[in-house]
This record gives C-alpha cells, structure tokens and sequence, in this order.
C-alpha cells in the first residue's frame, strides 16, 4: 500500500475535507481511509500465517459489516505482534528519524504533559504506517492524521524552536506517495480557531496573542515540510483552504487518482 499524507495548521479544515471525500467518493474504492485499510492487512494476515483458526473470533468480526464500528479495535488485535515485529525489523532504517521525533518531544521548553501526548498521538500513526508499507495489497491509505501531519506534536511554537527540528523530521520521515497541504493564512486559521466551539489540548490555557503564535509557527512547519517533501521528489497538492469542500474535495480526488493509472 502507497499512502497520501494530508498536512495543514489547525483550522485549515483538513478533517471537513477528509469527511467529504468519505462521503461523496468512498464507494470508488479507489483508496482506503487507515481504518479500512488496517481491517484489509488483518484479514490478509490471517489467511497468509493461517491465523484464522487461532483467532476465530476476532476473524469473524472483521468480517460482519455489523460489526464495522468496533473493525479497528478488532484489527489492531489481530496486527499486535505483526506491528511489534515490524517495529524492530525498521527500528535500523528510521533510527535517525525516531531520535529526532523523541529530541523534539523532549524539548525543554515544553510541558511535561504536551511531550508525553506528542509521543502518545505519533507511535499508533507511526505503526499503522509501517503496517501499510509492508504488505502487497494494491490500494492507497489517505491518511487525514498522518505522519507528517505529527510533527505539531513533536515541535515547539516559539520562533527558533521548531524549524532545525522540523527540518530534521521532514528530511528522514519515510516518505508518502504524496502529499497534500492545505494551504492556509495566519490570519484566517486563528479566526476559524476562535470561531469554533471547542479548543484542542494544545490550545489550552493560553492568551489569544500566544494562540496567534503557535497557529504562525504551523504554517511555517507546514511550509517547511511541504518544501522538503517537494525536493525529495514527492508529488505535492496545494489546496486553497478557503475554497469551498465540495471543490477541494474533487481537487484531491482527481490528485488520487493520478496514482491509480
């Protein structure tokens, strides 16, 4: 499986979008969402390592639409020792890269707290990233919370904090079939951020002037990315975050199906 990472500063309506692909495009099967796509690798594991006796239960309730809510509970059951083993097959290649996911996390200028969730949100991605790779199904993940969207958990906002670290992340992630930025003002995302009912963890317990910084800082990370990622031969989707969702969903959709010829 090839993925496509979606990457954007908060507020530049990533989720909306992925939503309304899910909607309007699901039944073309042309791609999978990363919980489709984990229940596809467990059944797939349990047929080639004859797993289905073993785990006869699980097996049937990956199988039982019913059941469709509780499949990534089900799947990550099932992929526990698979995703283990691949952890230490790949621990030698992303060597570099981990170390400078856990300097980043470790930053003293962060909270306890915020370090412990940045490693806490980025190692099931990370997982589920190497169980997508290793493995010979056929169809793309779109990855709405991907692994290049995980570098605000493992950076700081201040200026001068983030960007040799979000180089570093940028210059070793295992790199995605493509990637599509969502391309968003300052301005505009901390005007959405203010709009909406409910803040996020990041979010918490700090002034709007501090809330304007951080949401700066992640364009930045955005746009250092998006460069590094472009250099590094990566195809790359620049979304207009104020265009309708109907638009920006059809963009990424025929941006998808470029990968499918």
């Amino acid at each position: 499986m090839k993925r496509i990472d979606f990457l954007g500063a908060s507020g530049a309506g990533k989720t909306a979008v992925f939503y309304e692909l899910t909607r309007k495009y699901s039944r073309e099967k042309r791609w999978f969402t990363p919980k489709e796509a984990k229940a596809a690798v467990a059944r797939q594991y349990l047929k080639q390592n004859k797993g289905i006796l073993k785990n006869y239960k699980p097996a049937l309730l990956l199988n039982l639409p019913l059941f469709r809510p509780f499949h990534p509970q089900v799947s990550s059951y099932i992929l526990r020792s698979h995703s283990t083993e691949l952890l230490w097959k790949n621990a030698q290649r992303d060597d570099l890269f981990l170390s400078i996911v856990l300097k980043g996390a470790g930053f003293e200028n962060r909270e306890p707290l915020h370090r412990l969730l940045g490693i806490n949100w980025f190692v099931p991605v990370y997982r589920d990233v190497l169980i997508m790779e290793n493995n010979s199904l056929d169809p793309l993940v779109l990855f709405d919370e991907s692994l290049s969207q995980k570098v605000y958990g493992i950076t700081h906002w201040e200026k001068g904090a983030f960007e040799e670290i979000t180089a570093a992340y940028f210059n070793n992630i295992p790199l995605p079939a493509g990637l599509i930025h969502f391309n968003i003002t300052s301005q505009t995302a901390f005007k959405r951020l203010k709009e909406r009912p409910k803040v996020t963890t990041g979010q918490r317990n700090i002034t709007g002037e501090e809330l304007f910084n951080v949401i700066a800082a992640q364009v930045n990370i955005a746009r250092i990315g998006v460069d590094i990622i472009k250099y590094r031969g990566v195809k790359v989707l620049e979304i207009d975050s104020e265009l309708p969702i109907e638009r920006k969903a059809d963009y990424i959709n025929k941006f998808i199906a470029d990968f499918n010829v």
